[in-house]
This record gives C-alpha cells, structure tokens and sequence, in this order.
C-alpha cells in the first residue's frame, strides 16, 4: 500500500508542474512515516531512512530527487556537523591505539564479507578484493546506529565513542584505496 501511495503521489505530482507542490507531498510523506507511521515501533530516524526508500523506489524519483536536492545537501552537512560534535577528540590521543585496532578490525572484517559475497558474482577473486577494499570503510549508516545507540541509552559512551571515532578515521582514508 505505500508503494501505491508513492506511485498516486508522483502521478499527482507530475500532473501539478509546479516544484514547490511537488516538494510538499513527499516531505509530507517522508514526515508523516518518520513521525506517526509506525509509533513506537522505530525510531524516527529509521522512519525518515523508511521513507526515503519507498519514495526512491517509485517510476518518479528521479523527480523527487530533483526537488529536494538543495535541501539534501544542507541536511548532510548538518548531518555531519551533527556527528562531529559527537565525537570526542580526546579520546582519539589518549585511546589512539584502541581506535586504531577498532579501524584495522572494521576494514578486515567488512573486506572479507564483501570478498565472500561477491566472490560468486564478481567472477574472480581479484575483482571481490577491490570490491571489498573499496567498501571497507565505514559509513553514515554507523554513524545513525551509534548515534541511537546514545541518545537511547543502549550503550555507554565508552563503548560507542571508540566505535564512532574509528568509523570517522576509516572515511577519509577510502580515496587512498
């Protein structure tokens, strides 16, 4: 059904032609599975994450895509800007050896699934290894799992702050491989 709510809405939003009802409609959406969907049941960032995936997989994202584009990019530095005020530099300095041995575990480990799994469809075992190594850093998912790990009170900041300052040391380092 939402599936079908997303496809009548880019109906409707092709019909119209006017980008800031467009934009209206989706945001909507995107707020409304985010927010009241499914309560108290996921978490508002993984509603708004939900969302996002329904509406990418409509025959108009592309068109939705274009409309929200100038947000997106302010919504990834806040993003971003967000998650660095998180980390604790200090702890980069004084645990500087834990962060690296979690770095070094989180490339290996994330290498060798991506090498097992694509060894099949990749064809050679050259191309999983460039594959594996190129995905082996890790990502703004991990960002959004430790940051409700936090805020939630799943797990203590000693426990996540290493874990999110090896997944920022490992995102710089990907152009290198």
């Amino acid at each position: 059904v939402p599936t079908q709510y997303c496809r009548w809405l880019g109906v409707c939003n092709a019909e119209v032609g006017v980008k800031q009802l467009q934009a209206d409609p989706s945001a909507f959406l995107g707020m409304f599975i985010s927010r009241q969907g499914l309560p108290n049941l996921l978490p508002t960032a993984l509603g708004g994450f939900l969302a996002g995936m329904l509406l990418g997989e409509t025959e108009y994202r592309h068109q939705v895509e274009s409309v929200i584009r100038p947000f997106r990019d302010v919504l990834l530095g806040l993003f971003f800007i967000t998650i660095g005020t998180l980390l604790d530099m200090r702890l980069l300095f004084e645990q500087g050896w834990l962060v690296l041995l979690l770095v070094l575990v989180l490339s290996f480990v994330k290498t060798a699934v991506v090498v097992l799994v694509a060894t099949s469809s990749a064809g050679s075992w050259t191309k999983a290894l460039r594959t594996g190594l190129v995905v082996a850093q890790g990502g703004e998912f991990g960002f959004a799992i430790l940051t409700l790990m936090l805020n939630d009170q799943l797990a203590s900041p000693a426990i996540v702050q290493p874990l999110l300052a090896a997944i920022v040391v490992t995102m710089p380092l990907s152009p290198f491989v």
